[in-house]
């Protein structure tokens, strides 16, 4: 058993040892060495003279000495001048650099060979081969300067295998295959493309993956007049800030462009992690877009063929049915009847916050809750670490959601500081508004007290990234039925 594991051991080194290509390159020169002077040791047996068996013999060595000198030589640049130079610079060498070498390694070992070991006239060789290089070369050009190019294009590095690059004639595919003559492109409709060298060294190409696989992408929306453009970039901004995946770029902005004869262009810009998402993102990207538009009364144009406002009365101006559409929309009211949201709506406060504004200030006592329409804000709370304390945004909310609910509620201090990220339309809902219909239909505390669980719930995994067990939530319901009915007086 022990000799079975010694010999498992043994050949496991081996194995290891003979992976090392300086070592298999040694092994090899010097096993070929021993050879070599074995046959030349053996030729002096034979008959001498330039008529002789030992003339061809040794005329033999000598040229498969010089062979192998030259393969030496052309090992050794390979695992010593560029494996060091690799190594310390940290810098990619260029096959076409090695390949270069090696020929030139192979003519000077054939004109030595010529001159020295044959006896022929350098200059006559020169002379002939440069004739017939003038003749090759001028017959074959344009595959001379294809791999031309393709050295300069392998030198400057531009792109790799596997980069996503765009030609001046918008052509855009993958690169899947580089040689001395052309690169192969897989295009994104799983067409292959053949592109000379030269052809890339004479024009322009974009590298889409260049900058760490993150760029920006644009997407054109039209938007009506009528709709101020203040409001326009709360909605658009609200949408891209919707997206994860944008967020984590953090590449987000909205811009009026230009006008047109369909109404003002504004533009998105979103980050894109790595050109193989590109359709997914510019996918979620128009299908929020689509959803936060048509959320505030949007149709498609039929003309233009972008998204565009429709030319009904603007959101802002009739508050009575926009108000309640808003309210329908949010979770926490989601139980309450069409004449409660009606009654509700008619008593709410609507504001329009800054950027950089605080819809809540953590510790305040104020017990109202704030309904987003419009607009994007950050929940903020202290975080200590290492015994520094900053501000740390553990949730961004847009279109739909509510902050402030246990203030509402329970009457507690505000627990956090809410800051307007974008312009920012609210609808305040205060005790005073909320408590008549808390009166009229008590039963409504079991429902709204599961849902202020369920939101606190989400907060505590985003923050301690941990859920609560199924006694604690009762717990936790327990404790907020019985602070709504002590702070409405129930």
């Amino acid at each position: 058993m022990k000799n079975n594991k010694k010999e498992s051991f043994i050949k496991e080194q081996l194995g290891k040892i003979l992976q090392n290509d300086l070592l298999q390159f040694t092994v090899v020169a010097l096993v070929v060495s021993i050879a070599l002077f074995a046959l030349y040791g053996l030729s002096s047996l034979f008959q001498s003279g330039e008529e002789g068996i030992a003339f061809f013999i040794t005329r033999g060595l000598h040229i498969i000495i010089v062979c192998f000198l030259a393969w030496t030589l052309m090992r050794l640049f390979r695992l010593v001048g560029v494996g060091l130079f690799q190594k310390k610079t940290n810098k990619y060498v260029p096959r076409y650099v090695m390949t270069l070498f090696n020929w030139l390694v192979i003519i000077g070992a054939v004109l030595f060979i010529t001159v020295s070991i044959f006896g022929q006239p350098a200059w006559a060789l020169v002379t002939a081969g440069g004739l017939v290089g003038a003749g090759l070369a001028f017959s074959i050009q344009g595959i001379i300067m294809d791999m031309i190019s393709g050295l300069i294009l392998d030198v400057e590095h531009t792109y790799k295998t596997g980069d996503w690059i765009k030609l001046n004639d918008n052509t855009i595919g993958r690169v899947l295959k580089t040689t001395w003559r052309h690169i192969e492109v897989e295009t994104e409709y799983k067409t292959l493309i053949v592109i000379p060298n030269g052809r890339l060294v004479a024009n322009s190409y974009e590298n889409l993956s260049h900058y760490k696989g993150v760029y920006a992408e644009h997407l054109i929306v039209s938007i009506d007049y009528n709709i101020t453009v203040e409001r326009v970039e709360r909605i658009l901004t609200d949408a891209l800030l919707s997206i994860k995946e944008v967020v984590e770029t953090g590449i987000y902005a909205v811009f009026a462009e230009k006008t047109t004869e369909g109404g003002m262009n504004y533009t998105l810009r979103y980050g894109v992690r790595g050109y193989d998402s590109l359709r997914l993102m510019r996918h979620k990207v128009i299908k929020t877009v689509v959803e936060k538009l048509h959320a505030s009364n949007l149709k498609i144009s039929e003309t233009f063929g972008e998204y565009i406002l429709s030319k009904a009365i603007p959101f802002s101006l009739s508050p009575e049915t926009s108000i309640t559409d808003v309210l329908r929309k949010v979770s926490l009211f989601a139980v309450l009847t069409d004449n409660e949201l009606e009654n509700l709506s008619s008593k709410v406060t609507r504001h329009l916050v800054d950027v950089g504004h605080e819809l809540i200030t953590k510790n305040d006592t104020t017990d109202s809750l704030f309904v987003i329409a419009e607009g994007v804000v950050d929940v903020i709370i202290p975080l200590t670490k290492n015994q520094v304390t900053k501000d740390h945004v553990v949730a961004t909310l847009g279109e739909g959601n509510f902050v402030g609910d246990r203030s509402l509620l329970l009457g507690e201090p505000r627990s956090a500081t809410v800051r307007a990220r974008t312009k920012v339309l609210t609808y305040e809902v205060n005790k005073e508004a909320f408590q008549p219909i808390l009166q009229a239909r008590p039963s409504l505390i079991n429902d709204l007290s599961k849902i202020v669980v369920e939101r606190e719930q989400d907060t505590s995994k985003k923050i301690n990234d941990a859920s609560q067990t199924k006694e604690e939530v009762q717990t936790l319901q327990a404790e907020i039925i019985k602070g709504m009915k002590k702070f409405f007086g129930l």
